[in-house]
Formats: C-alpha cells, sequence, structure tokens
C-alpha cells in the first residue's frame, strides 16, 4: 500500500478528511531580518544586522479524491471550516518531518481546481510560520537524576526526579548541559521550592516558595507563576535572575548546579 503523506495543524488532521499532502514546498528556510543601507562616497552595502529570523511562508500541495462532485464539496467545505476555525499560531506538523513542529498560522482560504469529472480536486495551502523548526526531542524533560545523602546512614540512594520532589536538601549529580544546536533555546523551567539553579553564569533564585511547589519559569512567554487546577498565579515576586533577564541554553556544553529539584524542557530548535 502506497503511504500517504499528511499534516496537523492545531489538532486537525488533513487525512482524516482524505487530503494528502506534496512535500516540496517543506525544505524552504527563513530569511535573517537584516536592513541593507547604501552610504554615498563609500564602497560596498552596509549591513545592519537584527538579530533575528523572519516568518516564512510554507506551502503545501495537496489533493483530495471522492466519489462524485457533491461529496468532494462536502469535503473541502469541511476541512475549509475546520482548518480556518483556527485563529492565531497552532502546532503544525506534518509526516515529511517526524521529529520536528513549526508554529504557523491559516489565514488565506484556497480555491480547489477541480477535475473535469467533478471527483478530484488540487490546491496551494499557505501557512505563516515562526522562523523555528522545534524538535519534538526538545519536549522532552533533560534526565536530571537527583542524589540524597540519608542522614541517618551517610549511604547516597539515586532517586528519580519524581521520586524526590518532597525531599529537601536534595541535589544534582549532573553538571552540564548540552545544546545540539547552533541556537540559544528559550527554555521551560520548573523549579520545586526555593533554591537556587545555575546554567552556565545565569543564576535562577527561588525565594520564599514552599517545599513542594512547583514554580514555572518560561523564557519564551516570559512568564513566572505557580499553578493550582489549572489556573495560573504570578509567581514573579518570588524568583531573580543575576542577568536581569530570563534563561536561556547557549549552543554546546554549560556548567549546571542546583540546590532544589528541577525540571528544564529545553526546546531545542533549528532552521
Amino acid at each position: 500500500m502506497v503511504s500517504r503523506n499528511y499534516f496537523v495543524f492545531g489538532g486537525v488532521k488533513s487525512s482524516d478528511y482524505g487530503i494528502y499532502i506534496s512535500g516540496s514546498g517543506t525544505y524552504n528556510a527563513p530569511k535573517r531580518a537584516v536592513d541593507e543601507v547604501e552610504i554615498p562616497g563609500k564602497n560596498g552595502t552596509l549591513i545592519i544586522d537584527h538579530g533575528r529570523y523572519e516568518n516564512t511562508v510554507l506551502t503545501y500541495p495537496a489533493f483530495t479524491y471522492a466519489s462524485d462532485r457533491d461529496a468532494l464539496s462536502r469535503i473541502l467545505s469541511d476541512f475549509r471550516n475546520a482548518i480556518l476555525s483556527k485563529g492565531g499560531y497552532q502546532r503544525l506538523e506534518d509526516t515529511y518531518h517526524p521529529d520536528e513542529y513549526r508554529m504557523a498560522m491559516f489565514s488565506v482560504d484556497f480555491e480547489a481546481d477541480v477535475t473535469a469529472n467533478g471527483r478530484a480536486g488540487g490546491f496551494d495551502l499557505e501557512f505563516n510560520c515562526k522562523p523555528q523548526r522545534f524538535l519534538t526531542e526538545g519536549e522532552e524533560p533533560l534526565e536530571l537524576i537527583w542524589v540524597y545523602k540519608a542522614l541517618e546512614n551517610e549511604n547516597s540512594v539515586l532517586i528519580t526526579n519524581e521520586e524526590d520532589k518532597e525531599i529537601e536538601g536534595a541535589t544534582s549529580p549532573v553538571d552540564s548541559i548540552t545544546n545540539p544546536t547552533p541556537y540559544e533555546s528559550q527554555p521551560l523551567i520548573v523549579v520545586t521550592g526555593s533554591g537556587t539553579v545555575s546554567i552556565g553564569d545565569q543564576i535562577i533564585t527561588v525565594t520564599d516558595i514552599a517545599a513542594g511547589t512547583d514554580v514555572y519559569i518560561d523564557s519564551e512567554v516570559m512568564e513566572i507563576y505557580t499553578e493550582t487546577g489549572g489556573v495560573k498565579t504570578g509567581a514573579s515576586s518570588h524568583v531573580t535572575f543575576n542577568k536581569n533577564t530570563f534563561p536561556i541554553i547557549a549552543p554546546g556544553t554549560q556548567g549546571f548546579s542546583n540546590t532544589a529539584p528541577v525540571q528544564i524542557i529545553p526546546r531545542w530548535w533549528r532552521l
């Protein structure tokens, strides 16, 4: 059986509507945001680099088949309504790149080129994408194994993240973190209770938080909060950064240490 490729946008799976894609438009790269300035009397062009990348347009050539013209019309209508109901940036994945995803918007309608018999239609689907291709492995928490020295016998016992959340004085034997990409990532860091977390020369200090309470430090959206029953409560007054900016994970290997249990979702990405 021939495998057909599809995409999933904001939970809408194109193959559920009998719509499949070609991947010819999925390998493009974003443009770096720069200004070019011509200075009279000076050779060459002055480049002002803004240190970021612009959004890029991803185009899927798509196609579908149906038993008759009416069935094709229903397929296209149902799919159009499903995909246009997703406002703002949504997660976009496809079977051509199973190890990554994008954040994208779909805001341009499409018109199918229907065959003469009315049973097949082809069309282009355009998505306005953020420049990053996020790696699915970057959604997994980094494996930080804890060591707790039992007071009664001085024996060290290896304990996993989940098991040791209530143990005060736990420390981690992991002394470095490696970002496998050439780009800075903006992680989600979850600190349990009060203490410090160091990544390279960045020090995160959490104070006056009860043991067992998780503090979420989201560098991507620049939010600090606790969460109870799905309700977020701001907690920025309990967290300080020695660099006065949200932490990042730089490319390559950097030192890591902590005095409180911590979980780090790194959010690796590439272009």
